[in-house]
C-alpha cells in the first residue's frame, strides 16, 4: 500500500473514532460477537454417548460432529486439562492437553465437535472424549487431545450463551445427567462438613464434602486441592448448589466451577443461622411448597391446619394473571397460587412473602390448578429471605408429565418450533406453543398488554391448569426470546 493511501486510511480512521467518542459510549459489558462457523451437528450429544459400550473404548470413524456449549472449564483449577459442554440432551467432558483452557472454551462459549479421528471412553463410568487410547490404569479410557490438535478437531463458536442449570433431587440424577449443569435447592452441607474447606490447600489434595437438602439422600461435592478456593472454609447456610454433576462407579458427585456456585446463605434445616448461634426459626412450623401443596391429596378443599407457615417467592403478579392472583415459588421446586382480596398490597414480582396459612385459608382446585385463598392479609409479611430460583429447563413432553408437581413454577422451554395464535375474545388471546416433544396452550391476558413475539425460539414462564388444558403463563414480553 503506497504513503497516500496509508495516510488517507489513518485519517479516516482518526475521524471515524473521533465520532465515535463523541457519539456514544462503547459498552464493554457486552462480550465481543462471533460469526458462528458454517457446520451443522449432525448428531445430538446423547446420541452420541448412546454408542458408547461401558468398559471400553470407540474409535470415531464416522463424520460425527456435535455441538454444545461450554458449562465448566479449568479457570478456578477445579477442572484439569478438560472443559465438559451440553446441549439440550445431554453433556460430556472433552479431555484437552492444555492449561489456561477457558481463554479460549470459557463457560458460555459454543464449540463444535469434529469427532473423526477421536475416541470415545468412560473413566470408570463417566464418558469422556479423548485423542487415543489410555491402557496405562485401572481403567480403559481415553488420553487427552494434543493442544497442537485442538483447532483440527474444535471449532469456536460465539461466546455469551447462558448454560440454565437442571433443577432435580439427589435422588433424581442418573446417568442422562452426566456432565450436565444442575442445581439442587433448599441445600446444605452436613454439620459434620461445615467446619472443613473445600479441599486441602496445604497438601493439595482433593476432599469429599457431603450436601443433602432438608430431605432426601445426601450426594458428594469433590473439590481438588490445587483449584483456587481450596483453602476457603465451607459455608454453613442453606440454598442452592450448583455444579456438574459426575459419576465415579456407581457414586454420584458433584463438581463446583467456583464457590459462586455455593449459595448457602439462608436459614438451615434445623433453623439455625449461617454462622452458628442457634438462632431459632420465629415460625417453627414453616413447611415448602412441596410439603404444603401434599395436605391436599385430593380435588375436595382443605382447610389449612392452625400455625402453618412457609416462605415463598413471587414469581408473577396480577399483570397476566386473574385480579388478585399471585404465583409464589419455593427452593422446593414447588408453587402455588395465592389468591387475595382484590385491592390488597401488590407484592411486585421477586418478593419474598411469609405466609400464615393457618389463619383461615383454604387449598382448593380452581379450574384443576392448586390455590390457597382465605388468608388475611395480615397473615401476609414481606421477608428479607435471600430465595435463588432459576427456571427448570424442560421440553413440553415433560412439563406435560410433570404438570401437577410442576403447577405454578417456572420453567423455560427452549428450542420453540412455533408460537400460533388462536382465538381471542375481549378477555385475551389464545396461543399454540410447540416444541419437537409437543404442544401447549398460553393464555394472553388483554389487560396485560403484552405484545407476544409469534417468531421467539425460547419461552420463560410458570406452568399452570386450566381445567383440561396445560399451559405456560407469562409476565411479560420478555419472557419470549
Amino acid at each position: 500500500m503506497n504513503n497516500f493511501l496509508k495516510s488517507s486510511f489513518a485519517a479516516i480512521a482518526i475521524m471515524i473514532s473521533a465520532l465515535t467518542f463523541t457519539s456514544c459510549e462503547k459498552d464493554f459489558d457486552n462480550p465481543p460477537l462471533y460469526e458462528e462457523p458454517n457446520i451443522v451437528p449432525n448428531k445430538t450429544i446423547a446420541a452420541l454417548k448412546a454408542m458408547h459400550i461401558s468398559g471400553q473404548v470407540e474409535t470415531i470413524t464416522d463424520d460425527i460432529i456435535i455441538a454444545g456449549v461450554v458449562n465448566a472449564d479449568d479457570k478456578s483449577g477445579n477442572y484439569y486439562k478438560q472443559i465438559s459442554i451440553q446441549d439440550s440432551t445431554g453433556g460430556i467432558t472433552i479431555r484437552l492437553d492444555g492449561n489456561n483452557l477457558y481463554t479460549s472454551y470459557p463457560v458460555g462459549r459454543k464449540v463444535y465437535i469434529k469427532l473423526k479421528g477421536l475416541y470415545m471412553g468412560d473413566y470408570n463410568s463417566l464418558i469422556q472424549i479423548g485423542g487415543s487410547i489410555d491402557n496405562s490404569g485401572s481403567f480403559l479410557n481415553v488420553l487427552a487431545i494434543p493442544s497442537a490438535l485442538f483447532d483440527k478437531y474444535i471449532v469456536k463458536g460465539s461466546v455469551g450463551y447462558t448454560v440454565t442449570p437442571k433443577v432435580v433431587t439427589v435422588a433424581e440424577l442418573n446417568a442422562s445427567y452426566q456432565s450436565m449443569l444442575i442445581q439442587i435447592n433448599n441445600a446444605e452441607f452436613l454439620p459434620s462438613d461445615t467446619a472443613k474447606t473445600y479441599a486441602d490447600a496445604v497438601l493439595q489434595q482433593s476432599v469429599n464434602l457431603n450436601a443433602q437438602a432438608c430431605t432426601g439422600s445426601s450426594i458428594i461435592v469433590r473439590t481438588s486441592g490445587f483449584s483456587t478456593f481450596a483453602g476457603v472454609n465451607a459455608p454453613n447456610g442453606n440454598g442452592t448448589l450448583t455444579a456438574i454433576y459426575t459419576t465415579f462407579g456407581s457414586t454420584k458427585q458433584l463438581i463446583i466451577r467456583d464457590t459462586n456456585d455455593v449459595q448457602f446463605k439462608g436459614t438451615r434445616c434445623n433453623g439455625s443461622t449461617p454462622g452458628g448461634g442457634g438462632a431459632v426459626d420465629p415460625n417453627p412450623a414453616r413447611i415448602t411448597l412441596a410439603a404444603f401443596r401434599a395436605l391436599q391429596p385430593g380435588t375436595a378443599d382443605v382447610t389449612v391446619p392452625t400455625n402453618t407457615h412457609f416462605t415463598a417467592k413471587v414469581i408473577s403478579n396480577n399483570a397476566n394473571e386473574a385480579a388478585g392472583n399471585y404465583r409464589l415459588q419455593d427452593e422446593s421446586g414447588a408453587g402455588i397460587i395465592l389468591y387475595t382480596v382484590v385491592g390488597s398490597p401488590v407484592y411486585p414480582i421477586g418478593t419474598v412473602l411469609n405466609v400464615n396459612a393457618g389463619g383461615g385459608g383454604i387449598i382448593t382446585l380452581f379450574n384443576g390448578d392448586k390455590e390457597l385463598k382465605s388468608v388475611p392479609i395480615a397473615n401476609i409479611t414481606t421477608s428479607t429471605l435471600a430465595m435463588n430460583l432459576t427456571p427448570r429447563v424442560a421440553t413440553i413432553a415433560e412439563i406435560l408429565t410433570n404438570k401437577n408437581t410442576w403447577a405454578s413454577s417456572l420453567v423455560k422451554i427452549n428450542n420453540l418450533t412455533s408460537i400460533v395464535a388462536g382465538t381471542s375474545n375481549s378477555t385475551g388471546t389464545n396461543y399454540t406453543v410447540t416444541d419437537a416433544t409437543g404442544t401447549l396452550k398460553m393464555f394472553v391476558r388483554t389487560a396485560a398488554g403484552i405484545t407476544v413475539s409469534t417468531s421467539g425460539t425460547s419461552i420463560t414462564g410458570y406452568v399452570s391448569i386450566f381445567n383440561t388444558d396445560t399451559q405456560v403463563g407469562i409476565r411479560s414480553a420478555s419472557d419470549i426470546q
